[in-house]
């Protein structure tokens, strides 16, 4: 009975160890995006999937052409130096 147990451990720990790497590598990426809780959950649940996701997800946040600071996407006027950049 122990050594079925042992034996049961021996592959789910390095298995749950390789989705928690899942979850914190797409919350990075995640927070690239602007979007690490996002990331974080979809690679918590989802393990490879959610990763694959997460990558292929869209920014919220641009970087303004006139001082290079990242700046919500929907933002009509840079928080850094204050051009705006919509008409």
């Amino acid at each position: 009975m122990v050594e079925a147990w042992v034996e049961t451990l021996g592959w789910l720990l390095p298995a749950l160890a390789l989705w928690v790497a899942f979850a914190i590598v797409s919350g990075a990426m995640g927070a690239v995006k602007g979007r690490p809780g996002l990331g974080s959950l979809l690679g918590l649940l989802l393990g490879p999937v959610g990763l694959a996701i997460t990558l292929l997800m869209r920014g919220t946040l641009r970087e303004c052409p006139y001082c290079s600071g990242l700046i919500p996407r929907v933002a009509p006027a840079c928080s850094h130096c204050g051009k705006h950049l919509r008409g």
